[in-house]
């Protein structure tokens, strides 16, 4: 994949280049930052005086009369002309002044966050970018989308076939061109685990694979990097949170599981796949998961292949892991531990019913008896 082309002569770079569409807001983008900085003095066209003098005073306007960058797309060969990046990210993140500071705004978007997994990871790194977090992106995944993974990705089937992390990078520098993605076509290796967490602030743990999900805490625990993990749970999340900056002693998926004695079950996913659903079950906690989720495993083998996965799920795992994310950047309030979201529980006024409280109980012991757990 290659990155946004930045155009410095736009009569030159449009003789030499194909384009296929060429997008020019800069006068309604500057239009609406003039609103954004002035609530009180509101102006009704762009040919108001106030409007003028405010392009005229500009600091990004003293040789050019549109002070924009125009960006090429070479994916889709669209040439775009955005703000300034000081200019771009003031205006796009305009509607968080309050709820988030300035202060704490310029330290989230010049945080790096790694994310491994680009299914529900790239739900997070979307979020991420959307909400002015994260300049600089860390993604890795080696897989490519397919029909199955379209009811809870943001993609769609023009886009079967391309690797995840790349088409998550193009959606993102869409959204932001003066972003710095670093993508790692091949998921995390031991060959590049370094190179991926070398300066990180967080790392989002997206990844299926069970032995590099543990390597990879090794390496962050070592390296002082919070680690955060969202797990699909039917219609909710898991959310875990191993705070290893603040106790690099803390024990990795918080001690559920005997390390390294039982990891080399992560190795059997084919060959044991009871081995394999055992060990994984333990990690993300039985007695945490939705009835339906529960249900999906004991049927696991016999009338479905995969565990389930909802789209409602993966973007609220997006939502809330980039919460997590601005909250461990701006405050000093979240602990380690595990944390479920269960809009269900919430939502379904028979949820605490003493028949309800029974029938979970009932498949929670037949999920761990088929388990062994």
């Amino acid at each position: 994949m290659k990155k946004p082309i930045r155009v410095l002569n736009l009569k030159k770079f449009e003789n030499s280049h194909e384009i296929s569409k060429k997008i020019d807001k800069y006068d309604d983008l500057i239009y609406e930052l003039y609103q954004v900085r002035n609530p009180l003095k509101k102006v009704k066209s762009k040919n108001d005086p106030k409007f003028k003098q405010f392009i005229k005073n500009l600091p990004n306007n003293k040789k050019q009369t549109k002070p924009g960058t125009w960006f090429y797309f070479p994916w889709n060969k669209t040439l775009v002309s955005y703000l300034p990046e000081d200019l771009h990210q003031e205006l796009r993140t305009a509607r968080n002044k309050e709820v988030v500071s300035s202060i704490a705004q310029d330290k989230l978007y010049n945080a790096t966050i790694a994310i491994a997994g680009l299914s529900v990871g790239s739900h997070a790194a979307m979020v991420l970018s959307m909400s002015g977090i994260a300049k600089h992106l860390k993604i890795a995944d080696g897989d490519k989308i397919s029909g199955t993974n379209l009811n809870r990705l943001h993609f769609d089937f023009l886009d079967i076939g391309q690797n995840k992390a790349e088409r998550t990078a193009e959606y993102i520098y869409q959204n932001n061109p003066y972003a710095d993605i670093k993508i790692f076509r091949q998921g995390v290796t031991e060959k590049n685990i370094d190179n991926f967490l070398s300066a990180v602030d967080i790392l989002i743990d997206e990844m299926d694979n069970l032995m590099m999900k543990v390597r990879i805490r090794q390496k962050a625990r070592q390296k002082k990097i919070p680690v955060l993990m969202a797990t699909d749970n039917g219609n909710g999340i898991i959310l875990d949170i191993e705070r290893y900056d603040r106790d690099p002693k803390y024990p990795i998926f918080h001690g559920r599981v005997s390390l390294p004695k039982n990891i080399g079950l992560a190795l059997l996913r084919h060959k044991d796949p009871k081995a394999w659903s055992k060990l994984s079950s333990k990690i993300i906690g039985t007695e945490f998961m939705e009835e339906d989720l529960q249900k999906s495993l004991i049927a696991i083998g016999q009338t479905i292949n995969h565990v389930p996965q909802l789209g409602i799920a993966a973007v609220m795992s997006g939502s809330i892991l980039a919460m997590t994310v601005k909250m461990i950047l701006t405050t000093d309030h979240l602990k380690s531990g595990k944390y479920v979201f269960s809009p269900i529980s919430t939502l379904d006024s028979d949820f605490q019913k003493k028949d309800a409280i029974k029938q979970r109980q009932k498949t929670l012991k037949q999920l761990n008896n088929l388990l062994d757990i």
